[in-house]
């Protein structure tokens, strides 16, 4: 993420942009950081020690998916066909990787 951040600044470049502080804009960010990303790393990785390594990498696997889910649920957001045919590739290959790791055990 972070040589993705610094190439694709190089497009963007973030530094012409003239973004407000205010404490709202300061409080969003600090609750995005601690909730979104701390918290919610620290609780997975938790929940993710509690199982086998199997079952893990599975649920590994379904987290882009359920978040996308969760993105459309609770904000409305739209999806064209490229992104269902996306989330169908994601969960095909999960259930391919579990069908080949049942016949290799």
């Amino acid at each position: 993420m972070l040589i993705s951040g610094i190439l694709l600044s190089l497009f963007v470049r973030p530094w012409t942009y003239e973004i407000p502080l205010s404490s709202e804009v300061i409080l969003g960010f600090c609750g995005l950081i601690l909730v979104g990303t701390a918290a919610g790393s620290t609780f997975y990785h938790f929940g993710a020690s509690l199982l086998s390594p199997v079952k893990a990498g599975t649920l590994a696997n379904f987290d882009p998916v359920s978040s996308v889910l969760l993105t459309a649920l609770l904000l409305g957001t739209t999806f064209t066909a490229t992104d269902l045919a996306g989330f169908f590739c994601i969960i095909g290959a999960v259930f391919l990787l579990q069908l080949c790791r049942g016949r290799l055990t």
